[in-house]
């Protein structure tokens, strides 16, 4: 991207026009985004200061945050060092099955149009 585009596109995230950024490692280092609830690491790093940096991104301020490692399972043993080193507590979960993301989807739906119509009823 141009710095144009980088730039309006960090102003969309940060205003809450753009819910979800994605970033790479070099690109995240020096965002300052407050309200950050949720780091998604899709190539999880072996150093732990890194780990750290980026998920960092979230929880700021006394408020709380997810960082969650997406990662294959030849990667749990050193995930589980660089986490250690880190002195973080994970807890390792497999990834969720289709009718545990159904679930969610339609949950999600569901609240999205009593979100709506409650807006729509307002208006009225």
């Amino acid at each position: 991207m141009e710095q144009r585009e980088r730039n309006r596109s960090l102003e969309n995230f940060r205003s809450g026009r753009a819910r979800i950024m994605v970033a790479t490692d070099v690109a995240a280092r020096g965002l300052d985004v407050p309200d950050v609830s949720m780091v998604i690491h899709f190539d999880p790093p072996t150093d732990p200061d890194d780990y750290t940096h980026r998920s960092g991104r979230t929880g700021r301020a006394g408020k709380r945050g997810q960082s969650i490692l997406l990662a294959a399972p030849r990667e749990l043993s050193v995930i589980e060092r660089t986490l250690h080193r880190a002195r973080i507590k994970a807890s390792i979960q497999p990834p969720p099955d289709q009718d545990t993301l159904r679930a969610a989807q339609a949950e999600q739906l569901w609240n999205e149009m009593l979100a709506t119509r409650s807006m729509s009823a307002a208006l009225e």
